[in-house]
């Protein structure tokens, strides 16, 4: 009778948050403050829920812009490929108002997301995030491709700011208001504080417990 096969190592799970105690972006109240990484994965931050998390656990990007990056709405892959989940952050997808574009970027499965690359700073909506790409890995393919830049090009002086990790891209956090208007049309009427504000990025590194 053959030995049984040993046990697969245990992982251990490194949380990253990026950029380290900064935003991209404006910071908003704590009121406005999202997390996906704790609303998506069952708390976000044991390891256990950290754990269900694949390889590729986002599915689809919808970027919402005009001057600014107004919004996102991002389909996760659920905890332990079961399923999906939508959070949608700032001005929403369904928003048809004068000038706002859209564009959604579907992942693959074997695809992860390697690099964000963002500009920031004033506008006249106050601090926002300006514009953003992708940067997408094909594990089988090994074959990178670009999703973007999205947002609007007056914003082309700002600073970049390239994110990239050697773990898993795992989900946004952030400052944003939702809202089913634009922030030009939410202003037409005397609200000015809607869309999305600033991001962080959620990174997990799986590693072998020793």
């Amino acid at each position: 009778m053959a030995p049984p096969s040993a046990p697969a190592p245990a992982r251990k799970v490194v949380l990253l948050q990026v950029p380290p105690g900064g935003i991209v972006g404006g910071h908003r109240e704590e009121k406005y403050l999202f997390n996906d990484l704790q609303s998506v994965y069952n708390g976000g931050t044991s390891p256990d829920a950290l754990l269900s998390l694949g390889a590729s656990p986002i599915k689809e990007i919808t970027v919402v812009w005009n001057e600014v990056v107004e919004g996102l709405s991002v389909t996760y892959r659920g905890p332990n490929g079961t399923g999906t989940v939508i959070r949608t952050h700032g001005t929403s997808p369904s928003c048809t108002d004068h000038g706002i574009e859209k564009y959604t970027i579907r992942i693959n499965s074997s695809e992860t997301i390697k690099e964000i690359s963002t500009r920031a700073g004033a506008t006249r909506w106050g601090t926002r995030v300006c514009e953003i790409s992708f940067r997408i890995f094909d594990e089988t393919k090994k074959t990178f491709r670009t999703a973007g830049p999205f947002g609007g090009d007056s914003y082309q002086g700002k600073p970049a700011t390239h994110v990239a990790w050697s773990g898993h891209f795992a989900a946004f956090g952030g400052y944003a208001v939702d809202s089913p208007q634009s922030i030009a049309k939410a202003k037409e009427s005397g609200n000015d504080s809607v869309g999305l504000y600033g991001l962080v990025f959620h990174e997990v590194e799986f590693h072998k417990k020793h």
